[in-house]
Formats: C-alpha cells, sequence, structure tokens
C-alpha cells in the first residue's frame, strides 16, 4: 500500500515526462497506443485467416528493435515462424522462398535479413500445451524480455480449469493480465474472434464477437481486431479474384487512450501487414 501524498510529487513528475512504450512499427497505431506499454494485456483478436500470426510476426520484429522479445507459439513451430521472419525482413514471398531456385540476388537478401535477425534478440517457445503459470515460470527463469507475444489463447490451458470454455478463457486472459503486472511487461495475446463477425452484412468484427468471454474485453487494456474486406469478397464470391490488400487494424479498446480505425495494407506473398502513412490516404 502506498501513501498517495507521499508518492504525489513522483506521480506528476512522470506525466511531465511520459514514457514511450515499445514502438508497434506502425506510425498511428504508435501515436494511438503510444507503443505497447509496461503492465499492459494486448489483444490481437481476428477471424481464422485474417492474419493474426502475420501481425504478431511484425509487431515482434519492431519490437526487437528495442530489446529482447519472446514468443509463446501453441500454434506454429519454431521452423515455420523463423522462416516467416527471413521472409518479411528480406521482402520475399515465403511460398516462392521455400519451393526454391534461389538467384544470387534473393541469396543476398536472404544473407542481409538473416545477419539483421542475428543481431536481435528473439526467443520462441513453441511448446504444444501451455498455461498462463508455465508461462510465468519461464519468464521468471530468464532475463525478464521487453515484450511478450503468445499465439493463440484458444489454444492455452487454464491452471485450474473449470471445465467451461467460457469461465476458463476469462482466467486466462485475468492471469496474463497479472503477470503482466507483476513483471511490468507488455503481453500481446492474439485471440479468435467468433462466427458472428463473417455473419453480419459489412463482416466488421465487433468486441461482441471475441470468442468465449465478454471477460476477455474486460481484462484487456487495449483490443485490436484485424478487418480485410477483400478476404470475404474473394472467399464467398469468387475466389480466382485478386486480394486487393484492403486491410484495418481497429483500435476497439484502448483504456488509457482513443480509439479508432487505421488503414494499412496486407501484402498476402510476404504475409505481411504494410502501414498506411497519414499523407498516402
Amino acid at each position: 500500500m502506498k501513501n498517495l501524498v507521499e508518492n504525489l510529487n513522483s506521480v506528476v513528475e512522470k506525466l511531465k515526462h511520459p514514457a514511450r512504450g515499445i514502438e508497434t512499427g506502425f506510425y498511428q497505431l504508435d501515436d494511438m497506443l503510444l507503443g505497447f506499454k509496461p503492465s499492459e494485456l494486448i489483444i490481437v483478436a481476428g477471424r481464422p485467416s485474417m492474419g493474426k500470426t502475420s501481425l504478431m510476426t511484425d509487431f515482434a520484429l519492431s519490437a526487437s528493435r528495442e530489446g529482447p522479445v519472446i514468443i509463446f507459439s501453441a500454434e506454429m513451430s519454431f521452423q515455420t515462424l523463423a522462416e516467416r521472419m527471413v521472409a518479411n525482413l528480406a521482402n520475399m514471398n515465403l511460398h516462392a522462398l521455400k519451393k526454391g531456385g534461389l538467384t544470387e540476388k534473393i541469396t543476398v537478401d536472404i544473407g542481409k535479413a538473416t545477419q539483421c535477425l542475428k543481431e536481435r534478440q528473439i526467443y520462441i517457445d513453441d511448446t504444444s500445451y501451455l498455461t498462463p503459470l508455465a508461462i510465468r515460470n519461464t519468464l521468471k527463469n530468464m532475463s525478464t524480455p521487453n515484450c511478450v507475444f503468445i499465439d493463440y489463447l484458444q489454444l492455452l490451458g487454464a491452471d485450474t480449469s473449470t471445465g467451461r470454455s467460457y469461465e476458463d478463457m476469462g482466467n486466462i486472459t485475468r492471469d496474463l493480465k497479472a503477470v503482466a503486472k507483476e513483471l511490468s511487461i507488455p503481453i500481446i495475446l492474439l485471440c479468435q474472434l467468433n462466427r458472428t463477425s463473417a455473419q453480419t452484412e459489412s463482416k466488421e468484427p465487433k468486441l461482441s464477437h471475441l470468442r468465449d468471454s465478454g471477460r476477455i474485453e474486460e481484462n484487456a487494456d487495449v483490443v485490436l481486431l484485424i478487418h480485410r474486406p477483400d478476404y470475404y469478397n474473394i472467399k464467398e464470391l469468387d475466389i480466382e479474384n485478386e486480394d486487393g490488400g484492403e486491410a484495418w487494424i481497429m483500435v476497439a479498446k484502448n483504456r488509457n487512450g482513443p480509439v479508432g480505425k487505421i488503414p494499412a495494407v496486407w501484402l498476402s506473398e510476404m504475409m505481411s501487414f504494410k502501414e498506411i502513412k497519414p499523407e498516402t490516404f
């Protein structure tokens, strides 16, 4: 317990010189969130195939420029995530890259991407079954990273399962929020949205579409929703259509700041999102 009067001067001093959090790599998103800040639980949610892991990779590569990051991946293997990072930094088509037939230029670009990754501290734990306690113990047994990423909520186990998904998801997010606060680090947690969003006319996701539990929203400091309108046009109307790349990162909840929609471009070949700078739209 702290006495407000005794600590008021330090509170005001911090307000005079606010510290920004870890940069997301997206100028407008950083402007809204002031970066990923210590003790925050940030939810990144979307329907399957919306690019949640790709956006997480973009965020992780940006965060790794400032210090160590760790990715807990209950879905993808170490190899798959590492391949995505190499392709991302080399600005290459991952599928074409894996098919082989490397040219001299591609070899040089891969070498540059590899060297870049060697200069950063990125740790990947691809343990298939994880719980908040297991994540906490891993973090306690290593030098505290600047940022933690978890892919994804519905694949995590509750430390004490109730047998009811609704309650378990709420308990997991509550426990992860506690870990973020205890270690004073931002935790970015991927999450699936339910099918309801895909059944609306606009297909635009909302907070109410968070799968399994309204408590996910309650426990989160920030909720980001991914929306790619062209995905539905291609899937439902004509599979031969090209994805125009229209994408939105929607700040649906921001406990300490504004909400809004941020325009972006989905680069399907590189499985990456890029920002549309303010002066270009």
